[in-house]
């Protein structure tokens, strides 16, 4: 075998710790998360640990979304009385 088939690729652009606080912080804010994570999976070039976790957490945000509405449509529950209880939960 003339050619290596084990070569490691090197991973030169990483996220420091750091960075990841920073989005893990920018998560936590409504509708800030959402931007941001659009914008890191769709125009973050350079690193790709950091588009990924923004796919995936748009992919979580967007199952979360479709089982509300089905379960909201299912139990004839609107969306408000929905919300009511989660701020009730959060008051606790």
């Amino acid at each position: 075998m003339s050619e290596d088939t084990s070569k490691k690729e090197l991973v030169t652009n990483t996220t420091s710790i750091k960075g990841w606080l920073y989005i893990g912080i920018l998560s936590l804010i409504p509708f800030v998360n959402i931007v941001a994570f659009f914008l890191l999976a769709f125009i973050e070039k350079n690193n790709a640990s950091l588009k990924n976790y923004a796919r995936a957490a748009l992919l979580q945000v967007g199952i979360a979304v479709v089982a509300i509405i089905i379960v909201s449509s299912f139990h004839s529950i609107s969306l408000d009385v929905i919300e009511r209880e989660i701020l009730h939960w959060i008051s606790i």
